[in-house]
């Protein structure tokens, strides 16, 4: 019965219909409020006044057919994280070219040992680094 309610409110119904609709409301004291609840929200949607900016309807149809042309919607995330990735990778290796440039000016070479930082490591006190506790 709400269903034929809820279409009584927009579609006229036939005679069989409504003379179902009232016994049923008039029985159903749940269906009633129902109705006035439909009512209000009715009166309230008609109020409303949209406005749209004008040729609304043309640049959302248009919008939707770009849509249509397309055959993949992701290229644009890849191109986007494809620069951020160039950034990231050319700031690192800056980042590192920086390091190995300080390093050999403060060490004076560029051995394995000096990129490391273990120079004055002997085999001797190797066993005492080892252990030690940081």
């Amino acid at each position: 019965m709400l269903k034929l309610l809820v279409r009584s409110l927009d579609d006229d119904l036939s005679k069989e219909e409504k003379k179902q609709l009232e016994i049923a409301i008039e029985k159903s004291e749940n269906l009633r409020k129902e109705k006035e609840k439909l009512l209000k929200l009715k009166a309230l949607v008609e109020k409303q006044e949209y406005k749209f900016k004008p040729f609304f309807a043309g640049r959302v149809m248009n919008k939707i057919e770009q849509q249509k042309d397309k055959k993949v919607i992701f290229p644009d995330f890849l191109n986007g994280f494809s620069v951020a990735f160039k950034r990231v990778v050319l700031s690192g290796a800056a980042a590192i070219l920086l390091l190995i440039f300080s390093i050999y000016f403060s060490e004076g070479s560029f051995s394995f040992n000096s990129l490391l930082g273990v120079d004055s490591l002997s085999n001797e006190n190797l066993v005492t680094y080892l252990l030690f506790d940081f």
